[in-house]
């Protein structure tokens, strides 16, 4: 994983929804990576189970680290489904 996604999850590790702007400024302060690269690295990982993006207006969003955890080849419906039967399995075992 590179330095950029790595401080990216860093920023997002609490789960609380963090601006655009905080995010690269954080990011691109630790990394010394330019706010164009963080911001494309923001984007790549938006686009599968990773991080989870809401718009807040036309110009402003809003980010949070993905709530189910999924790997190579694992459908984030399908690993959500999946911790909630492990879940269940736990109450009744």
């Amino acid at each position: 994983m590179s330095k950029i996604k790595a401080d990216i999850h860093k920023v997002l590790a609490d789960g609380k929804w963090r601006s655009t702007y905080e995010i690269l400024e954080r990011v691109s302060r630790s990394t010394c990576a330019p706010k164009k690269n963080v911001l494309t690295v923001l984007h790549t990982l938006t686009g599968g189970h990773h991080i989870v993006k809401a718009h807040i207006s036309y110009s402003e969003c809003k980010y949070r680290a993905g709530a189910a955890p999924g790997g190579f080849g694992v459908n984030p419906n399908m690993a959500e489904f999946q911790s909630l039967l492990d879940g269940v399995r736990g109450r009744y075992a």
